[in-house]
């Protein structure tokens, strides 16, 4: 059974993200649709390397910058996929190890699904065509062009918005992390 993403869901969660994030850019709403739909499953390939990555991160994160944000952000329209930030994570004074769990649980029971993705990004470059997201529609076709040429793979944070953002976070179910932390 296909279930498609309504209009309103779309433009509401990219919506919100412009409104948490500097410069948030076509590639970075690639970024989060693929992360709400093909979540972290990958990071099992490889656990104690997720486990160095992730100590090395948290250890060197200043928790004093970005107050403002949001311990958890929705990446999926239903908000049952988030991004835990890791600043936020830390001020609270969380446990890694609990967060490592939370993450292998969530790859766990990933549903990763590239064609609901590929149908999720084409609703978005509907909506911009259509003018109900105010992005660069010619940039956008290029962009499309240039990922599906090379299978529609997970990408980095576009340069403007990594460096007025500095994201660090990890991609998790919500379920998982209130499993774990209350």
């Amino acid at each position: 059974m296909v279930v498609e993403v309504n209009h309103e869901a779309v433009v509401g969660l990219v919506r919100e993200q412009g409104r948490l994030h500097r410069n948030l850019g076509i590639q970075d709403v690639y970024k989060l649709l693929f992360q709400g739909v093909m979540g972290v499953a990958h990071i099992l390939e490889d656990r104690e390397k997720a486990w160095r990555e992730l100590v090395e991160e948290f250890e060197g994160l200043d928790a004093s910058e970005f107050l403002g944000e949001p311990l958890l952000e929705r990446v999926s329209a239903d908000g049952s996929v988030v991004r835990l930030n890791l600043r936020p994570f830390k001020r609270l004074g969380l446990s890694l190890d609990g967060l490592l769990e939370v993450i292998l649980m969530s790859a766990e029971r990933s549903g990763a699904d590239k064609e609901r993705f590929v149908r999720l990004w084409k609703r978005f470059t509907e909506l911009v065509k259509a003018g109900k997201l105010d992005f660069d529609y010619e940039r956008l076709i290029e962009f499309d062009g240039v990922v599906r040429a090379g299978g529609c793979p997970p990408v980095y944070h576009s340069r403007a918005y990594a460096k007025a953002n500095k994201p660090a976070y990890r991609v998790v179910q919500k379920k998982a992390y209130q499993e774990i932390f209350g």
